[in-house]
């Protein structure tokens, strides 16, 4: 094919003639500023977000001192561990009626269940009603504005463990407050063990600061977790992402008024139960359960590198242990285990 040259003037009138039929359409100034305006706006954005990440980094100082550690690799999931579905059909109680049920216990002569709730009640439930109705409740203490967010849990409390003595009356362990008695049907509170208390056999020991659950020795006296004395419940995902031994194991004697500490230097220790006298208890910061023996002040792991983080821990009637796990547990956690500064970039965005 034989190409055509186009002059200069030419090529113009054919640019002017395309113009006309609205073929070529003329940048609109209006829209090139929008454009400009924009582009600016984004990069001022971005660089606005870049410089408020290196001060949170270099100059905003971190509420944790972050050690660098690594977990062994989860158990996998398989035998009994693989994975199932039979909560899946569970049947949802008091849906949308009740805010951070934590624990349970219940009334094997009346089949009444009590959870401890975000806001401070302890609710006695009836689930044998259809649906399942709560009774009644009752606050450990009279205080107004308790509606379980951040800024009310240090004066409000936080109940996180609930347990029948052998006498009939319930116990409640609360994260900030301490140990209490409670008579559900006379509604009578009574406070053993306040919050913040001293240990009584060693003055050179932290106060209590944020005790998670307890179970009864057979001499009487009450063994509490205490997940650390270094940060409270409302601030755990600081305890965590830390990963220091801020965590104990107490023993409380109610007649004598006495608070000593059995164990030292754990991780985050949550759930206790006691069996024949042993406790056992779950150290959520190394994904293991430990059994410990009052008696001779020995302590052993019973299972280790868990496939997810221990919370709670009760004795099923068939005399196992039922530990549930929160949260999984992966490979790519150690990843964040051996990166202490990541982990306190992290509490600086909380």
């Amino acid at each position: 094919m034989k190409k055509t040259k186009i002059d200069e003037k030419d090529k113009k009138k054919l640019i002017e003639r395309l113009k006309s039929e609205g073929k070529i359409n003329k940048p609109d100034p209006s829209t090139l500023h929008g454009v400009a305006l924009w582009g600016w706006y984004v990069g001022a954005v971005i660089a606005s977000l870049l410089i408020a990440l290196t001060l949170t980094f270099y100059v905003v100082p971190s509420k944790i001192q972050a050690v660098s550690f690594r977990l062994p690799d989860p158990i996998p999931l398989t035998g009994v561990l693989k994975e199932n579905n039979r909560l899946t059909d569970a049947e949802l109680l008091l849906e949308n009626q009740i805010f951070g049920p934590e624990c349970i216990a219940v009334d094997k002569q009346k089949g009444f269940v009590y959870t401890a709730l975000k806001t401070g009640y302890i609710c006695e439930i009836d689930i044998k009603q259809n649906p399942a109705k709560i009774i009644r409740s009752v606050r450990l203490n009279k205080l107004e504005e308790c509606d379980g967010t951040y800024s009310s849990m240090p004066k409000c409390g936080r109940p996180l463990a609930l347990r029948f003595a052998e006498t009939g009356e319930l116990f409640v362990l609360d994260a900030y407050s301490g140990l209490y008695m409670l008579n559900f049907a006379a509604e009578k509170v009574s406070h053993l063990l306040l919050g913040g208390a001293e240990i009584t056999n060693d003055e050179t020991a932290a106060p209590i600061r944020y005790l998670n659950d307890f179970d009864f020795l057979p001499d009487g006296r009450i063994v509490i977790s205490e997940a650390s004395n270094k940060f409270d419940d409302r601030d755990h995902l600081y305890e965590l992402f830390e990963h220091r031994p801020n965590g104990r194991l107490l023993v409380f004697d109610p007649k004598k008024e006495e608070l000593k500490v059995l164990l030292n230097d754990l991780y985050f220790p949550n759930g206790i139960q006691v069996i024949k006298g042993k406790v056992y208890f779950s150290e959520l910061g190394m994904a293991r359960i430990i059994k410990y023996s009052p008696s001779s002040g020995k302590s052993e792991v019973v299972i280790d590198a868990l496939p997810g983080y221990p919370d709670n821990i009760r004795l099923a009637s068939d005399g196992n242990l039922w530990v549930p796990l929160p949260a999984r547990r992966s490979t790519k956690d150690h990843y964040i285990e051996e990166h202490p500064a990541l982990r306190e970039f992290m509490t600086k965005a909380i």
